[in-house]
């Protein structure tokens, strides 16, 4: 049997360094749930049981053109993707008179044709 240097002893095998790592990092935290917002309006102003239109869906159309979401959608190909926090307020900057759109809702291509 062959006598192993101290320096040899005191490292690490490669199996525990995985699980050293994972001691000293964090886990990363999840990221935020994002949709488009025609996924948040679907949840949010689901329609009644008979199939009728809930009756303040008409604010996502309102959110949708003060934000300029068609607009990203024909640009960039697909939808904007949004937090239900940020589909919130958008619709809230909707229904303001201020026509003041909420920041992060708002799509990078407004005011392109």
């Amino acid at each position: 049997m062959k006598k192993r240097a101290p320096a040899e002893e005191a490292e690490p095998s490669g199996e525990a360094l995985p699980a050293l790592v994972e001691e000293i990092a964090p886990p990363a935290p999840p990221p935020a749930a994002t949709r488009s917002p025609s996924a948040w309006a679907r949840e949010i102003f689901p329609p009644s049981e008979r199939g009728r239109q809930h009756p303040q869906a008409f604010l996502h159309g309102a959110a949708a053109g003060l934000h300029h979401w068609k607009t990203h959608e024909h640009h960039a190909g697909s939808p904007l993707q949004l937090s239900r926090a940020d589909y919130e307020a958008a619709i809230e900057a909707a229904k303001s008179n201020a026509f003041a759109p909420h920041p992060a809702a708002l799509s990078p291509y407004a005011g392109r044709s």
